[in-house]
């Protein structure tokens, strides 16, 4: 199914599948928005720690106490920027099978990737019908496009379609098409190509810059999308750091903002895609005089 972007496929799923009361997992920290949705359903929502292989596979509920859908970001985790490794992207199809839970798989920029080796996806890793594959085309190419797209089991498709027709019948007929057209044409894979070329220089210069202050902060997340997290040491606060950089013009976000509970992690993540090389030069180091005035 064509949606109206990725958080539009998200609230169908969610919409189709999660009845009051029922319990919800999703990584923590995780995507702020998709937890709104969990709320507003009035699903009970299961936070899942991540640590540097992706979601903590062996800290899901089972049984009774399994909640009926989880999400997951595998690709490039937001906003810590882990992989779900290869071991546990098999856990959790097993969880999946045993538990008759629904997994809603975010794909949401793993066409950006550098020297890392790509993963399989778990939609192509999944035997049976336990996944739901969403992904999106702000990422690739603008969000003004809102085109996002859900590859849903069988088992919910009808009653995906039925939800989807009480508010909205498609997405714009000719974006869809002028978008098929440019992929058909082989121009897609092109742009592709030069972007993860030119994103990958931006990545490098970034990596270069905070790796200069070693004492302050660790750039995490690096491998692969157009964010990246960067941890602070203990006793610097990623508030304080967050509020120093505005003032000189610099935003980035803090982990407190993706955590339900008490975080775990202190650091600020930043989107580099949009920004050319001299802008970036000049918010790491407006990030490292933030960070170093703390210690």
């Amino acid at each position: 199914m064509i949606t109206s972007g990725s958080q539009h496929a998200i609230d169908l799923l969610v919409r189709s599948t999660v009845g009051p009361g029922q319990v919800t997992a999703m990584e923590e920290p995780g995507y702020p928005r998709v937890r709104r949705v969990f709320i507003q359903s009035g699903a009970t929502l299961a936070p899942i720690p991540v640590d540097a292989d992706g979601l903590c596979v062996d800290l899901l509920p089972a049984g009774r106490r399994a909640p009926v859908l989880v999400y997951v970001t595998p690709s490039h985790q937001f906003p810590l920027g882990s992989r779900l490794s290869i071991a546990r992207r098999l856990a959790l199809l097993e969880w999946a099978a045993n538990t008759g839970s629904l997994v809603v798989e975010d794909d949401y920029d793993s066409e950006f990737r550098y020297g890392a080796p790509p993963l399989p996806a778990l939609a192509a890793l999944d035997p049976g019908d336990s996944v739901a594959y969403v992904g999106s085309f702000s990422k690739i190419l603008s969000p003004a496009l809102r085109i996002g797209y859900l590859v849903a089991p069988a088992s919910t498709r009808e009653r995906i379609r039925e939800i989807r027709s009480l508010s909205d019948w498609h997405s714009s007929w000719p974006l869809q098409r002028a978008l098929a057209v440019f992929i058909d044409s082989g121009a897609f894979d092109t742009y592709i190509r030069r972007m993860r070329r030119l994103y990958g220089l931006k990545r490098a210069a970034l990596a270069r810059l905070l790796d200069e202050a070693p004492e302050v902060g660790t750039l995490r997340g690096i491998d692969a999308g157009l964010h990246a997290f960067w941890e602070l040491a203990p006793g610097i606060s990623a508030s304080e750091t967050a509020a120093m950089a505005a003032e000189q013009g610099v935003r980035v976000s803090t982990a407190q903002e993706f955590y339900a509970g008490v975080p775990v992690v202190s650091g600020v993540g930043m989107g580099y895609g949009a920004i050319d090389h001299a802008r970036l030069k000049y918010a790491a180091e407006t990030l490292i005089a933030a960070a170093r005035r703390q210690r």
